[in-house]
């Protein structure tokens, strides 16, 4: 499924503009000022295909000594595993992403942007953290060259739900 809607937005006066999206919701009126810093078309998208960023996390105490070597972390320190997926209530939403670019904590070095492109794994994350952070995510819609901005943070958890 690919999702096609036809939003065109116009000015009405200085501080207001109107929008038509598709062909039945004509002259919907918005505040410019709510919109300075995102883009509108953008903004509406998101809201009809309720992108959803979910996060879990969760400890795994069996592989602490594999996990602290490959960090080059001390003793002490607590490695958790992280999960990250895109979801929507709406059904078929999701192949109408082309990809999505997680943006992890800067400590990642080269790992903290990843790509994810497979729709029926509903774009998933599996990495390690010792720390909580913000997880930003870019949805790009196949056709689009804005993409959707989402952000979670992730918050450690000693046994998280398993989500994804």
């Amino acid at each position: 499924m690919v999702l096609i809607i036809d939003i065109t937005i116009r000015d009405y006066k200085e501080n207001t503009g109107l929008v038509n999206i598709g062909m039945y919701h004509k002259n919907w009126l918005y505040t410019k000022e709510l919109f300075k810093e995102v883009d509108i078309k953008t903004s509406i998208i998101q809201v009809i295909c309720s992108f959803v960023l979910k996060t879990t996390s969760w400890f795994m105490k069996e592989r602490q000594e594999g996990y602290l070597q490959m960090l080059k972390k001390n003793r002490g320190t607590k490695i958790y595993n992280i999960r990250a997926c895109i979801d929507s209530d709406v059904p078929g939403v999701l192949e109408s992403v082309d990809r999505v670019e997680y943006h992890l904590h800067h400590t990642y070095g080269k790992r903290h942007i990843q790509k994810k492109s497979d729709y029926k794994d509903k774009f998933l994350l599996k990495e390690i953290a010792y720390g909580g952070y913000t997880l930003r995510a870019k949805v790009f819609l196949k056709g689009k060259e804005e993409p959707i901005k989402l952000q979670q943070y992730i918050e450690l958890q000693e046994a998280g739900p398993r989500i994804c």
